[in-house]
């Protein structure tokens, strides 16, 4: 039986903090902030892909752990039989708890302020709370914790723009996929900061068989290769299994693929020469 194949995001996962593509500042925030403690909050906060999420499973790695996202319906139940219950207990096992609050700037902010007697009551309860969006998350939570701002500062720049395109060819160099200078700058220009989208482009290059030249990143950022597959599967398949098959991949990303049926489509066939098609397709799209 073939093995499952492993992405690269599995593949290149950390196996502690320390490999993360991390600035000094923060490695050091860090340390002082969660090393031999108990009880710390800490409020991460910058642009996505950057590490927070990654962070925040290392410090929790082994300890008993509740993880909310704040996107996922996050109501007053979820304060009151998931927040309040796992603050206030003890854990069974007798580890080190973690509260560990993804995307917080999508709770409202009445919910937000029910943290307030959480932080200062629970005080061997570990606090992490991860958002790309700072100013949407109440002063109440910021001032209770150390703030961790992950979006780079002065030198950091630069230091962080080398570390990104090395790590970028160092995969390309791992997995044989060919590339060219131009292909990686533009790729960097992007994708930068984002480790995890570096990281999710280049295993789409892998699986299509494509370098990683200016042209190819440029139609991949344009429509993405899971767009391409549609692309081709409306043109090309006659078999009504197969097609359901194949349709049945893009579960969950319905309005991302119509969308992309504008523009980028037409993009993708006019430079395979079929201007009757972008015409045709132009036509159907204006209806809606």
């Amino acid at each position: 039986m073939a093995s499952e194949k492993i992405t690269f995001l599995e593949k290149y996962a950390p196996k502690s903090i320390n490999d993360l593509y991390l600035p000094e500042r923060i490695h050091t925030l860090l340390r002082e902030s969660t090393v031999g403690r108990e009880g710390y909050r800490i409020f991460q906060h910058g642009s996505p892909g950057t590490g927070k999420t990654s962070v925040g499973k290392m410090l929790s790695f082994g300890g008993d752990v509740l993880y909310l996202s704040g996107s996922n319906d996050f109501n007053v139940d979820v304060m009151r039989s998931k927040v309040y219950p796992f603050v206030s207990g003890h854990s069974a096992l007798g580890k080190q708890k973690f509260l560990i609050v993804d995307e917080c700037e999508n709770i409202a902010n009445k919910l937000q302020d029910g943290f307030k007697i959480v932080l200062d009551t629970a005080k061997k309860v570990n606090f992490v709370f991860n958002t790309n969006e700072p100013e949407m998350v109440i002063t109440a939570i910021k001032s209770r914790c150390v703030n961790i701002p992950y979006d780079y500062q002065g030198s950091e720049i630069k230091e962080q723009q080398v570390k990104y395109i090395n790590y970028g060819v160092t995969i390309c160099k791992d997995n044989n996929i060919v590339y060219d200078a131009r292909g990686m700058k533009l790729l960097y220009q992007i994708n930068f900061p984002d480790f995890r989208h570096l990281l999710i482009t280049l295993q789409q290059f892998k699986d299509s068989n494509r370098s990683v030249t200016e042209e190819n990143v440029m139609i991949l950022s344009e429509c993405g290769t899971a767009n391409v597959d549609l692309y081709n599967l409306i043109e090309n398949e006659k078999n009504p299994q197969t097609f359901y098959e194949t349709a049945t991949t893009f579960k969950g990303k319905e309005r991302e693929c119509l969308i992309s049926l504008g523009e980028p489509y037409f993009v993708w066939l006019n430079k395979r020469g079929k201007f009757q098609q972008t015409l045709d397709a132009a036509r159907i799209v204006a209806n809606y």
